[in-house]
């Protein structure tokens, strides 16, 4: 077996609590870790690329990615 991306390395190396038990619960967790790669992931990388130095800080950006990252918090806070 060969595998590329990063999900599918994650997935395959869980244990089944993580990977989940049944189809509903598999379900969720492809969805939060595509919800992960979609959301998530470009958000963070638009704070921690400028602090690596591989492109440069743009403040609109920043303060507009703090905002959506609040509201997400405060939504799963509640979920």
């Amino acid at each position: 077996m060969l595998l590329y991306t990063s999900n599918a390395i994650a997935y395959h190396v869980a244990n089944d609590a993580l990977r989940g038990t049944t189809p509903t619960d598999v379900a969720y967790v492809h969805q939060w870790m595509e919800f992960a790669d979609s959301e998530i992931l470009p958000a963070a990388l638009t704070w921690v690329f400028p602090c690596m130095g591989i492109m440069q800080y743009n403040k609109q950006v920043g303060s507009f990615l703090a905002s959506v990252i609040s509201v997400m918090i405060f939504s799963f806070s509640y979920s």
